[in-house]
């Protein structure tokens, strides 16, 4: 685990035995307790965020995402009721 340069602290509580195991882990992956920590923490959280902000995007087939995308330059029809409604406005006088 490669050091970084902190810049800021948190500090949390654990129970001996956590803090032993943590310690031991540390060792086996020739880290700092700090470094060890840090670097888990962070990974979690960025898998937790992509995880978060993939369920925010909406995957639809292809085909169908080609149709939309085609569909956005076609202009829309116009029905022939909204079109006598759109030229009555400009008929009707104001008092």
């Amino acid at each position: 685990m490669a050091q970084t340069s902190a810049t800021t602290d948190i500090t949390f509580r654990v129970s001996a035995d956590d803090k032993e195991l943590i310690k031991l882990a540390a060792e086996i992956e020739n880290a700092s307790v700090s470094d060890y920590v840090r670097t888990l923490a962070v990974q979690r959280a960025m898998e937790l965020v992509a995880r978060l902000r993939q369920r925010e995007t909406t995957e639809i087939p292809e085909d169908q995402f080609n149709a939309l995308m085609a569909s956005i330059d076609e202009p829309d029809s116009i029905s022939p009721r909204m079109r006598r409604a759109y030229d009555n406005l400009w008929k009707i006088e104001l008092d």
